[in-house]
């Protein structure tokens, strides 16, 4: 929405001497009013009169009121690029530098390409960057200007953490704390201690990060201007980032609460992305996992255009998938990250080096390879991570399709450690356990009997009492399996094989294949010898018929200890009796996941098509 001053500048700018009349400067006064009232604020209409103002400064040719022009230009370019339209401010930038040279002020241009600068680098474009703060530094230098030499060095560091070139980074931030004064107003040293701590962030030295962000946000004054509110922002997001690096959550949530207030009042999209990861991630930590995971993918969608916001949604959720133990997509993102780090890296590089060789900008050593070795480490490691976690899943699913085909060869059903591990993992929660150790003893508990696959099928199978020699090689099944899963090589499966292993073991030491008592028992083998008799007890087998669930708890009730670990065995009556009133078939509860197994649905498709065959039969003999 244009205003009245706007119009009045147009108005003169249609006539032919717009530009030189006394007129038109004091109608450039007027804006410039309005534009210093209009920029700290973030209403609705400002982006529609800041466009228009734009517009209008663009249209006068000559040198005329030149200071005001150039004032005026430069706070268009500040709202635009504190809000987020880094078209706009570029346009700006680009404006504001010819009318510079025009009136050949090395101060006004020196400013122009600092400008020009902060667009390109917050855009990706790091080169372009660069070369414009080099100018920027050369004019500085010329013009004995201390304090502009040192903001500049401060964003010629923030250009190289775009760059991923850490070290050299630290190293301007670390200068321009030196050399900043204590008199200067928008002290540089205050920019400097927040993008140091960034660089320290980035390079996982955690301590040192955090008392520079400390010390950053100590030195803060409460923000009056769009810029200031957008820094302000930026530092409390980075105080965020690092107080959950360190495990710190009641600091980061405080500061959570400051970066969401600050972003809100800057209301740029800039500030509104970092407070939307920093959101997501206290999500994720709070245990509010799919709904941070889902506002880091919009983030990371959204953010595409502004390079350094873009990073920061890569890094916040790479970090989130791998704590979150989701090796898989934190590599997908990860491979994004590498890929973005070397392009940006290599273009930094290139122009960082051609300055350093012609003495331009004097900073310590190279250490080109610093954080891309990290960063590739990491990436490496990541993705060792992941094959090795694919192949584990693999030899699990092996492991389990073999304890299935046991459980085929005296359960025709296939279902008796689905049945048993979702008990077991029932039990486990019922006596205070985590969800994800419950759910880790669930998969476990289904491989209890695999050790059965080494049984000649004449033992499994007998409906008479087994003989001697036949119940010793019964017993056999407990070390076989537990042989088997210390054998497969994943190390996921150790609770596995102590549960094959010892879940015949008794309380009183009278079982096998250790004679093992009470507590010596492990405990994962205790619960799954509650679930495993009391299934078999329900469900029968060739050499006896199923009973029913009060009989079963009656016998589970009298073998408390006895076979039992007593403490397990209320614990798991009182579970069976409160599923019984919940669920009026036990069954389908307890093997949901019974569809989702070849070996059952061929076991299915086998009984469907022989009963087909039969009433085929049958009808054709009839």
């Amino acid at each position: 929405m244009a205003s009245f001053h706007i119009e009045q500048l147009e108005a003169l700018l249609r006539t032919s001497r717009g530009g030189s009349t006394p007129e038109f400067k004091a109608a450039l006064g007027r804006l410039h009013s309005e534009l210093t009232i209009r920029e700290p604020r973030s209403l609705p209409e400002s982006r529609d009169f800041f466009v228009a103002a734009s517009n209008a400064l663009k249209r006068p040719r000559g040198t005329a009121s030149s200071d005001v022009r150039l004032q005026c230009l430069y706070l268009c370019w500040r709202y635009f690029f504190f809000h987020g339209d880094p078209t706009s401010a570029l346009r700006m930038a680009d404006e504001y530098c010819l009318l510079a040279r025009k009136i050949e002020s090395p101060s006004a241009t020196r400013l122009g390409y600092n400008l020009l600068g902060m667009v390109h680098a917050d855009t990706g474009n790091i080169g372009e960057a660069l070369q414009c703060y080099l100018e920027s530094m050369e004019l500085a230098k010329k013009i004995g200007d201390a304090k502009a030499q040192c903001c500049v060095l401060n964003n010629i560091g923030t250009a190289l953490n775009y760059a991923g070139l850490y070290p050299e980074a630290g190293s301007c931030f670390r200068a321009v704390i030196a050399f900043s004064q204590p008199h200067w107003s928008n002290r540089p040293d205050e920019y400097a201690l927040s993008n140091l701590a960034q660089t320290y962030y980035y390079l996982e030295d955690l301590p040192a990060a955090l008392d520079a962000i400390q010390r950053s946000v100590n030195n803060s004054e409460q923000p009056v201007s769009a810029e200031a509110y957008c820094q302000r922002t930026i530092r409390e997001f980075m105080y965020v980032q690092i107080a959950l690096e360190l495990d710190q959550l009641d600091v980061a949530l405080r500061h959570l609460d400051s970066c969401r207030r600050y972003a809100y009042v800057a209301g740029s999209n800039r500030c509104k992305t970092m407070a939307a990861i920093a959101s997501a991630r206290c999500d994720i930590v709070l245990g509010r996992i799919e709904n941070g995971f889902g506002t880091l993918e919009e983030v990371l969608i959204d953010s595409r255009t502004l390079d350094s916001g873009y990073r920061d949604a890569l890094i916040a959720i790479v970090k989130a998938y791998d704590n979150a133990e989701r090796p898989e997509l934190a590599l997908e993102h990860m491979e994004s990250l590498v890929k973005y780090e070397r392009e940006r890296r290599t273009a930094g590089a290139r122009v960082f080096l051609s300055s350093a060789a012609s003495g331009t900008v004097h900073v310590s050593a190279l250490h080109l390879s610093g954080r891309s070795q990290t960063l590739e480490q990491k990436y490496a490691i990541l993705r060792a991570r992941v094959a090795e976690r694919q192949a584990a899943i693999l030899r699990s699913e092996m492991l389990e399709r073999l304890a299935g085909t046991a459980d085929l060869r005296d359960d025709a059903s296939g279902q008796h450690g689905f049945r048993v591990g979702r008990l077991a993992a029932l039990l486990a929660s019922r006596i205070g356990w985590s969800e994800q150790r419950s759910q880790c003893l669930e998969i476990e508990s289904r491989l209890h009997d695999i050790g059965k696959i080494g049984i000649p099928d004449r033992i499994l199978g007998s409906s008479q009492s087994l003989r001697d020699i036949e119940r010793h090689f019964m017993m056999m099944h407990t070390t076989i399996g537990a042989d088997l899963l210390a054998k497969s090589a994943v190390p996921q499966l150790r609770i596995a094989e102590e549960i094959a292993r010892y879940h015949h073991e008794r309380w009183d030491g009278s079982g096998y294949p250790r004679k093992l008592s009470g507590a010596n028992i492990p405990i994962h083998a205790r619960i799954v010898a509650l679930a495993d008799v009391f299934d078999a007890l329900t469900h029968g087998r060739p050499f006896s018929p199923p009973w029913d669930t009060k009989r079963a708890i009656e016998e589970i009730s009298r073998q408390r200890g006895r076979q039992f670990d007593p403490g397990l065995t209320d614990a798991f009556i009182a579970l069976i009796q409160e599923l019984n009133g919940r669920h009026p078939d036990l069954n389908e509860f307890l093997s949901p996941e019974k569809a989702a197994s070849p070996i059952v649905q061929i076991r299915k498709a086998i009984k469907e098509l022989v009963e087909e065959d039969q009433n085929g039969l049958r009808a054709a003999l009839h």
